[in-house]
């Protein structure tokens, strides 16, 4: 054994096992920032607006149109829709619509 890559103290911590701990945190760490980040990129994708529209159009028996939406992770976990329109031709127009986890 190199004595400056492990130190074996009784009941303490290895370099090498500190150093694995650090390496397993840091892969978990990108993985979840990775996953939150696509599910953001789909959240606010062209797809997810077209489905919304969708849904609320259906829901409501209304042409239902929304311009943008974004989904965000922080402070709280939401979508914001922007330039929301209801009916053909729009009798209602909404700057902004917000949902999120309470």
């Amino acid at each position: 054994m190199t004595a400056g890559i492990l130190s074996c103290t009784p009941g303490g911590y290895t370099r090498v096992s500190v150093r694995l701990a650090l390496l397993t945190l840091f892969v978990l760490l990108v993985l979840v920032l990775g996953i939150a980040g696509a599910g953001c990129a789909w959240l606010s994708s062209n797809q997810m607006r077209a489905t919304l529209e969708r849904q609320a159009t259906a829901a409501l028996g209304m042409t239902i149109t929304v311009g943008r939406a974004r989904a965000r992770v922080y402070p709280r976990i939401g979508v914001d829709l922007h330039d929301v329109q209801v009916g053909a031709p729009a009798f209602l127009t909404l700057s902004r619509v917000t949902f999120q986890a309470s």
